[in-house]
């Protein structure tokens, strides 16, 4: 069992320890498991292309009948956490080429989420808000919200994505023509907005849902189709290249919204680490409200149809007071909030936390302190830690060469239920695949890690170890005593 726990060892509530952009990576040896915490700089694209790992190594000595270097032994490993942020020092790529030269203005580790708000007309500027996270947490009943930047004519604006390493945002127009939609781009490094032609969904199809995918750092927005009472509304994904700021042409892909209604939808789409979009939609004039999860990765080019998805309901969301749920972001501790506002003309916005595993809404609703329009969109570049448990065998039993042992692996607890369990595979020594994971590790949740043997194999004819690396700080031990094993402790981070 792996506690997220503060400095001083205590138990992990009330206090929530962080691990925001920093990764440790654990393997135990006593349960065969590595832990994963994120989000964090990234290995280099080697890596992530299938080079040798820097935690691809010797980690246990065995005992046993083979004749192998330490006889038969069993470890784990981690997986590399999202290629999503570059390493430390190395440059920062963004399709606004002047904020490779500067500081980044937008804060990507966790301390803010970032809203968008509406003006009177298509003419007037829209508003970028920051939100800040301690506010979303803490006790005060409102969120406290500063102005980033005005829009200029970005009065009817939607889809806020917001780019990796905070370099920049994007956004598109509501509505289009039936040639193209403007997207919007913000340079942070020098505060400038900058508009683009974007593919349209279709000459006045509205546009409400928007993200960008830290993984492969496409900016993708959505419009929601409407349903029936007994079939839900169809959701066309398009795509815009934020290295080249240019639109990808086609659809990229649709799937089904997680609720019926004969009504239009409204609703905002997010990318955790790994690449799964989540997506919560609500009908107007409708008690419908619904999260559901996309398994990534989505597809990076377009067609005249698009690929065909399957959402997964994560929750439905008891919503008699038809609330318009239009936002959704995570922050660094692995939170989801989501934002709605009242039906009907109020300007009033709140925001609520969501367990991103299960869909469990967490505290009350608060208000947004801003209330000049209601705010119609959320995004962040801050990303969620992860869990994975992968087995690394460093010598096997001497029979399973013809036995074939395998172990099976799990991450359970915080909700998890799915993608958590793995059986490996193979008579190879090394790290195994497939892995367990990776979840969403949610920072002060218990979480237990554990495997079994599998295929008439047994932990018995097996000496397993554990390790600990920060990947954030050039793969660096992180000692665990032996005694503390199953409950590590996680000092709060901020770098």
């Amino acid at each position: 069992m792996f506690v997220v726990r503060p400095p001083d060892g205590s138990d992990p509530a009330p206090v929530v320890a962080r691990a925001v952009s920093r990764t440790r990576r654990c393997w135990s040896a006593l349960l065969g498991a590595a832990l994963l915490l994120g989000p964090v700089p990234a290995f280099p694209a080697a890596a992530a292309q299938g080079a040798e790992a820097p935690w691809k190594v010797r980690e246990a000595t065995g005992r046993g009948t083979q004749a192998s270097a330490g006889g038969p032994s069993a470890a784990a490993a981690g997986l590399q956490p999202p290629s999503s942020v570059p390493p430390p020092g190395a440059p920062r790529q963004t399709g606004h080429k002047a904020a490779q030269r500067a500081a980044l203005p937008l804060d990507c580790s966790g301390s803010t989420i970032y809203a968008l708000q509406n003006g009177a007309s298509a003419s007037d500027p829209g508003t970028l808000l920051a939100l800040d996270a301690a506010s979303l947490a803490g006790p005060t009943p409102t969120v406290t919200a500063s102005v980033v930047s005005r829009i200029p004519q970005g009065g009817q604006t939607n889809a806020l994505g917001v780019l990796p390493g905070g370099t920049g945002a994007y956004l598109v127009n509501r509505t289009g023509t039936a040639s193209s939609i403007v997207v919007h781009g913000y340079d942070a490094a020098s505060g400038t907005w900058t508009r683009y032609a974007g593919t349209t969904p279709g000459n006045g199809v509205v546009v409400v849902a928007g993200a960008i995918d830290p993984v492969s750092r496409i900016y993708y927005y959505a419009a929601l189709g409407t349903g029936t009472s007994t079939t839900p509304g169809k959701v066309s994904v398009y795509g815009f290249d934020t290295e080249t700021n240019t639109a990808i042409p086609g659809v990229i892909a649709t799937f089904d919204l997680p609720i019926t209604s004969r009504f239009s939808a409204n609703g905002d789409i997010a990318f955790d680490a790994s690449g799964n979009l989540y997506i919560v939609t609500s009908a107007n004039s409708s008690n419908n409200a619904a999260i559901g999860v996309v398994r990534g990765p989505l597809p990076t080019t377009g067609s005249a149809t698009g690929v065909a998805l399957t959402d997964t309901l994560l929750t439905t969301i008891n919503n008699p007071q038809q609330r318009q749920y239009n936002g959704i972001a995570f922050n660094n501790d692995g939170e989801l909030f989501i934002q709605f506002s009242a039906p009907a003309t109020s300007t009033a916005t709140y925001l609520q936390a969501v367990n991103p595993n299960n869909g469990a809404l967490i505290g009350q609703p608060k208000l947004l302190s801003d209330t000049t329009f209601a705010s119609v969109d959320l995004g962040a570049c801050s990303t969620n830690p992860t869990l994975t448990l992968r087995k690394n065998i460093v010598g096997r039993f001497a029979s399973s060469t013809t036995a074939n042992d395998q172990f099976a692996l799990s991450i359970t607890g915080g909700g998890v239920n799915g993608g958590n369990t793995a059986t490996t595979t193979g008579s190879t020594n090394g790290v195994q695949t497939p892995a367990a994971g990776p979840v969403i590790g949610v920072a002060g949740t218990t979480y237990t890690l554990a495997e079994t043997a599998a295929n008439g194999g047994s932990l018995d004819n097996y000496d397993t170890t554990y390790a600990c690396v920060d990947t954030a700080n050039a793969n660096a031990p992180v000692p665990i005593p032996s005694s503390s094993a199953r409950s590590p402790h996680w000092p709060r981070v901020r770098r």
